[in-house]
């Protein structure tokens, strides 16, 4: 099993974490908008590739509007915002740990990430999720110190473990789901980059129910 996207996005929260408790008094803004911008392009051609993938449009297309609409109806942004809400008031160190566990887990490139490392061995996608995470660290790092370091755990907990049961699920994956799986999360990666570069705000979490949507559609519905 292939466990190398999550393994790197670990040091890179590590790394970033030390290095912003280093230079708390040095991070520059301007540079880390930058660096996210350029993931951000990177981003676009990793969810261009993805979307290559798919096998027909049907499935793609009717899991990201209806699993949109779960997501909205359910209010998963919501939930997810009001996870973080309920530790504004902890101490520092452990502010940092649940503040960047929740910023590194519950999103979509996550989820995405993991199955694609799992289902395909293809660290693409965790790979540029590294990225941002390390960028990201550096500025959890120099406002709350040392405890964010330990969100590398969360990370290897949740993304290890998706990554190690897809790679067993892709003995009862045909594929063609696979390829349907790849694309609809192809889509949500652009919404991701759409996000980063500023271009359009859509709230991808709303759209994570696709991906169950598409497996059901693909397996039954084509």
């Amino acid at each position: 099993m292939n466990l190398l996207g999550t393994i790197v996005n670990v040091i890179a929260i590590i790394i970033g974490t030390l290095l912003g408790v280093k230079l708390s008094h040095r991070v520059n803004q301007t540079y880390t908008k930058a660096i996210m911008r350029v993931l951000g392009i990177v981003t676009i051609i990793l969810g261009v590739q993805m979307l290559m993938m798919f096998r027909g449009v049907f499935s793609p297309i009717a899991s990201v509007i209806l699993g949109g609409i779960i997501g909205q109806l359910l209010h998963i942004d919501k939930k997810i915002s009001s996870v973080v809400g309920r530790f504004s008031n902890s101490n520092r160190g452990g502010k940092g740990f649940i503040a960047a566990s929740v910023l590194f887990c519950v999103g979509p490139m996550s989820i995405i990430g993991s199955l694609e490392d799992g289902l395909r061995g293809n660290p693409s996608i965790l790979l540029t999720k590294s990225g941002l995470d390390g960028v990201s660290s550096v500025v959890l790092g120099a406002t709350f110190g040392i405890g964010v370091i330990f969100a590398a755990l969360s990370v290897l907990a949740l993304q290890g473990s998706i990554t190690v049961l897809s790679s067993y699920a892709i003995n009862f994956l045909t594929d063609s789901v696979i390829r349907d799986l790849t694309a609809t999360g192809g889509v949500l990666v652009l919404v991701i980059a759409a996000n980063l570069l500023g271009i359009e705000k859509i709230k991808a979490e709303n759209l994570l129910p696709s991906l169950l949507l598409v497996v059901f559609f693909s397996v039954f519905l084509t």
